[in-house]
């Protein structure tokens, strides 16, 4: 039984790398199509080649960790952890190319950071929480400029006028390093409010899981150990009952024989050796009955 509990518990790691690279393996496939509609209709979208290498590099990670974890030399928490992280990486790279944390898409850092709460030990998950809030961070005051929500801003906002020093989309472009308006200030901090909050809820949420589950293994345990011995003491007490009988009958047979005024020394000695063998098995008999019953 501990084998088999222990088998179930390596195995978990497994599957949790094998989820994340087919939920890896989902957002190519959407980015990628969000690449394709913005060139079919001719948007504003300035990072295509830069986004398309990511996107190639991202694929080659994940067939690379699936083809690894298939194997099963990807099969432990320390690597779920540095999947996560490749996540969480590959997540900073498509926000810096597209405008910062005013691409609508930011938050996307919730799920890495979500799914290690809820996989791995509060040390490991603190981590990816730190590095996603540190990586956010950044991205608040350096990124690249994204011309396609210049240009959404130009068309729904006809009356924003360029300041100095801006390119036609009227955004400055010159100053997004050092431009933090009270609005990406909010956002910055919505996003470590619930960052932190989630982090919390889950780990205590998971946490609480997971003892229980330790309690319904250890209740299981016991429940096999217990059937295990009222098994052996079916055993012993059906045993018990089943030599009680050749035995008293054993008994009886010395008790005729021993009768026999016939008998030399030599044989009263050889029955008197067997009645005294006969008594030492029907005491053992007797003492696990008793132990059978106690």
């Amino acid at each position: 039984m501990k084998n088999l509990l222990s088998t179930s518990f390596h195995l978990e790691p497994t599957e949790h790398i094998r989820n994340i690279c087919i939920l890896r393996l989902a957002v190519i496939v959407l980015t990628f199509l969000s690449v394709l509609w913005a060139i079919g209709v001719d948007a504003a979208f300035n990072s295509t080649t830069q986004i398309l290498s990511i996107l190639f590099l991202q694929l080659v990670v994940t067939t690379v960790s699936l083809v690894l974890n298939i194997k099963g030399e990807l099969a432990s928490e320390r690597h779920t952890f540095f999947q996560l992280l490749i996540d969480v990486f590959f997540i900073s790279l498509y926000v810096y190319i597209t405008g910062g944390i005013s691409n609508p898409f930011v938050n996307y850092f919730l799920v890495p950071l979500s799914i290690a709460s809820a996989t791995l030990t509060p040390r490991f998950a603190l981590t990816i929480t730190g590095v996603t809030i540190i990586l956010y961070t950044i991205l608040l005051f350096f990124y690249q400029p994204f011309s396609f929500y210049e240009h959404q801003l130009n068309t729904t906002s006809p009356s924003y006028q360029p300041t100095n020093g801006t390119h036609d989309h009227g955004i400055n472009l010159s100053n997004h390093k050092s431009d933090l308006t009270p609005h990406f200030v909010g956002m910055w901090i919505n996003f470590l409010i619930s960052a932190l909050l989630i982090t919390w809820f889950v780990l205590h949420m998971a946490r609480a899981i997971r003892n229980q589950e330790k309690a319904i293994n250890q209740q299981h345990e016991q429940q096999i150990y217990d059937e295990q011995v009222l098994s052996i003491a079916t055993i012993a007490a059906s045993a018990a009952h089943e030599l009680g009988t050749p035995i008293n009958s054993l008994r009886l047979l010395i008790d005729e024989y021993t009768k026999d005024n016939n008998l030399n020394d030599h044989q009263c000695e050889d029955f008197n050796l067997m009645e005294s063998q006969i008594m030492q098995c029907s005491a053992s008999l007797k003492k696990l009955v008793d132990t059978n019953r106690s």
